[in-house]
């Protein structure tokens, strides 16, 4: 598993590849592809409080939950496949995504805030099928009291046509 500072190349096709799974997915669980939408990945979607993607951080140095355990809703799929983190005094050193109980990623995220738009793009992005639990943990070097980190969250989700958008 891989990181690209850039959109292009490799990223470009785990996201295609992603795209094409997560419609996949969608369509043996038994949606017409009619039924299928696949847009871009909300705040809202990982149940955050505010359609922002904005996190407090822990002053704890080590792993600390930063997305609690959501479970992706009933007829939805999501793929991560990147991030982007803007915060000019960084304080995260990594994420550890965690899906269904057990560890998927764990990203070394500080390399982004060298990369061009200060984002990270994986070549093996994240799949995260309806009704299972994901969670987020940041994992921050040294204690902190910034109170909000902007890092974005790159990806995709599929759903049954009219949950969120009806085009």
């Amino acid at each position: 598993m891989g990181f690209y500072p850039k959109f292009e190349g490799v990223p470009v096709t785990a996201y295609n590849k992603m795209k094409k799974e997560l419609k996949r997915r969608a369509m043996q669980a038994g949606l017409a592809e009619s039924d299928i939408v696949i847009r871009s990945l909300r705040p809202e979607d990982l149940e955050l409080t505010t359609p922002q993607w904005t996190f407090t951080l822990s002053s704890t140095v080590g792993y600390v939950l930063m997305i609690a355990t959501v479970s992706i809703d009933d007829l939805r799929w999501v793929g991560i496949n990147g991030i982007c983190y803007t915060n000019a005094a960084p304080a995260v050193n990594q994420l550890k995504i965690v899906r269904a109980g057990s560890d998927a990623r764990v990203w070394n995220i500080q390399e982004a805030q060298h990369n061009e738009n200060d984002s990270i793009w994986a070549d093996d992005p994240v799949i995260v099928n309806q009704n299972e639990t994901l969670a987020v943990y940041q994992y921050c070097s040294a204690a902190t009291t910034q109170s909000a980190e902007l890092i974005v969250f790159y990806g995709l989700v599929a759903e049954k046509r009219g949950i969120v958008v009806n085009p």
